[in-house]
């Protein structure tokens, strides 16, 4: 497919001078290239379609051609799939409560249980635990350094 453009020498001659100009005259020539190339394309469709046997023309035999379309395949499902049972259990979570009114309502199980509060309150829990054996820590640290200075004054 050839898209080549035609451009006049008088444009090319007052574009050398201005970088304005020359950089207008890339952008057109770039535009016209374009537009023939669709208007090859519209001629003839078959130009814009990739063939349904790509892999036809690689070096590669059928069958091991066939081997990596399954693997990649496989691949795809095997991405999709945490995907779908993180909306399944999604879903499980979810609740519908049947009001008076008989009208339905999703809740879902942390806001029925509050266990959402509960878990912040272990979670201040084991911070606070942390912090208390990190100054203890600090702390047999500090006496035995101490210890370790007055044995050394001692025998000095």
């Amino acid at each position: 497919m050839n898209v080549t453009v035609s451009r006049s020498k008088a444009a090319d001659d007052a574009a050398k001078s201005n970088d304005f100009q020359l950089e207008m005259n890339f952008y057109n020539q770039a535009k016209e290239s374009v537009k023939s190339a669709f208007s090859m394309i519209d001629n003839e469709p078959s130009l814009a379609f990739r063939p349904s046997d790509y892999f036809a023309e690689m070096v590669k035999p059928d069958d091991h051609m066939t081997k990596i379309r399954e693997k990649l395949l496989n691949y795809q499902k095997r991405k999709l799939k945490p995907n779908l049972n993180k909306k399944l259990t999604d879903k499980k979570k979810t609740v519908k409560v049947k009001e008076p009114n008989e009208m339905m309502f999703e809740q879902s199980i942390d806001e029925q249980s509050n266990s959402g509060t509960v878990r912040k309150e272990k979670n201040h829990r084991k911070k606070q635990e942390n912090k208390k054996i990190k100054t203890n820590e600090l702390k047999k640290k500090k006496t035995y350094n101490s210890k370790k200075k007055r044995k050394l004054k001692i025998g000095n």
